[in-house]
């Protein structure tokens, strides 16, 4: 037998399968994992991680992993059982940046919160009793489903704040996706989560308005000559309300940028990099920077987002309370974040915020307190909207919309239109001491569902 000479072999990598599960949580898709499969120290996290989404080698498409080259399916949730009383499971947020270098951890995600309640009922983390007597649908022997209802206490670490989910569950205890609720931004359909953000006020700075409790301001942005050179003044007054509410974002009134800025293409590499300037500017006011190249470090946190009164159409029907435009990782989101949605709904409910003066319920220049009224709660719209069509939707919305809703205590409707439809929310205020206003929680609805199991095999 002739010698045969054997070839070298490659080296082999760092292969590692770990669980998990890839999932369409709201409007954005991420990989949830279980912790008791990752290391025990978060620090060990990141190569894996990374790794897993193709992010190791510096591709933003991340060819070589499960990510989608946008930041919306760049999402990674880690969720295990809690020891908190009180609480299911805790809950840890990581967005991955496309090109590597760190995990940020620094905020949460609305949508891929909605997730962890549907993930954690499958994977068994979530203590109930299913009885016939706690189960909705038909028991007549006609076709319809069978299922109950489930509140999932979920923990995020990220923020420190509580999340409480309503699932549908079905007769043998998992997570039921069918259904006929849509939301704005994903044209399909499925069951009902009611996630509700409990005093989601400070989420990382403690505090509503962190800047010094104002709930407007003016920023001074420096756009130097990134803009339009020769239009746009080195120096520019912003106006603002920085509000931290389920993650702390900079709302701005948009027509108060320069007229050369709303001009440019939003798209834009000079639009992107005006915005971006408030943003830091914004970071330094919140107290997140020292500095805007320190804020430059950190894309994720704060978060912007720039408003227009609602349009004329809808004013007459009173179904819009706001327009909006949220940016995200440096990019114009393709709809809007959950936690924007929330963090925006909870300023529309505070009189003298930007957003409440631009909804027409505080005049500009009013003493703050003076002159609100809450209208009517609108009417449920068509399209595109995060309204349910299901039978086991609470009947709270519907009470509200026949009533005109005036002072705080009670819960209020808000609909904000973003570029892919419109998301409506529940707030509930109340009265704090020196009359602040304190936001309860804000509900709002979302749709998930599991899209494949298994391992995901990485190397590092």
């Amino acid at each position: 037998m002739p010698n045969q000479t054997k070839r070298p072999q490659p080296p082999q990598p760092h292969c590692r399968r770990i669980p998990s599960v890839w999932m369409r949580s709201g409007t954005s898709k991420g990989l949830f994992l279980r912790r008791d499969d990752l290391p025990a120290d978060e620090a060990d996290w990141a190569p894996i991680i990374l790794a897993a989404f193709g992010s190791l080698d510096g591709d933003a498409r991340q060819l070589n992993g499960v990510g989608g080259g946008t930041s919306t399916t760049s999402k990674c949730a880690v969720v295990s059982r809690s020891s908190r009383p009180g609480v299911d499971v805790d809950y840890t947020f990581i967005q991955v940046p496309l090109e590597g270098g760190r995990l940020d951890f620094s905020g949460n995600c609305g949508n891929i919160a909605s997730g962890v309640g549907p993930f954690a009922v499958d994977e068994g983390m979530v203590d109930f009793l299913l009885n016939d007597n706690d189960l909705e649908g038909k028991s007549d022997g006609k076709k319809g489903p069978r299922r109950r209802r489930v509140d999932v206490r979920v923990y995020n670490t990220n923020t420190g704040r509580l999340l409480v989910e309503s699932v549908a569950v079905d007769e043998q205890g998992r997570f039921d996706p069918s259904g006929a609720c849509q939301i704005g931004g994903f044209k399909g359909h499925g069951s009902r989560i009611d996630l509700s953000f409990v005093e989601p006020a400070g989420s990382m700075t403690g505090a509503l308005f962190p800047s010094r409790g104002r709930r407007a301001q003016e920023l001074l942005v420096d756009f130097g000559l990134r803009v339009v050179s020769g239009v746009v003044t080195p120096v520019t007054p912003v106006r603002v309300s920085l509000v931290d509410a389920a993650n702390p974002f900079i709302l701005v009134d948009a027509v108060s940028l320069p007229q050369s800025v709303l001009a440019l293409p939003r798209d834009s590499a000079e639009s992107l990099a005006a915005v971006e300037a408030v943003r830091r500017a914004g970071a330094v006011a919140f107290g997140l920077a020292s500095s805007t190249q320190e804020a430059a470090a950190v894309r994720g946190t704060p978060k912007i987002m720039l408003l227009w009164p609602p349009p004329p159409s809808a004013g007459n029907t009173g179904s819009v309370t706001i327009k909006a435009r949220a940016y995200s990782m440096g990019k114009v989101h393709p709809s809007l974040q959950l936690t924007g949605a929330v963090c925006l709904a909870a300023a529309l409910c505070v009189p003298g915020t930007v957003p409440a003066q631009l909804s027409g319920r505080c005049a500009p220049g009013a003493a703050e307190g003076e002159g609100y009224e809450l209208p009517p709660s609108p009417p449920a719209s068509s399209g595109s909207s995060d309204s349910s069509h299901e039978e086991e939707e609470d009947s709270t919305l519907g009470q509200q919309q026949q009533q005109k809703l005036v002072g705080f205590g009670c819960e209020r409707r808000v609909v904000i239109e973003h570029s892919s439809g419109l998301i409506d929310a529940c707030v509930m205020t109340r009265y704090e001491d020196g009359g602040e206003v304190g936001i309860e929680y804000v509900k709002v609805a979302r749709t998930a569902r599991r899209l494949f199991e298994g391992n995901v095999v990485v190397d590092f």
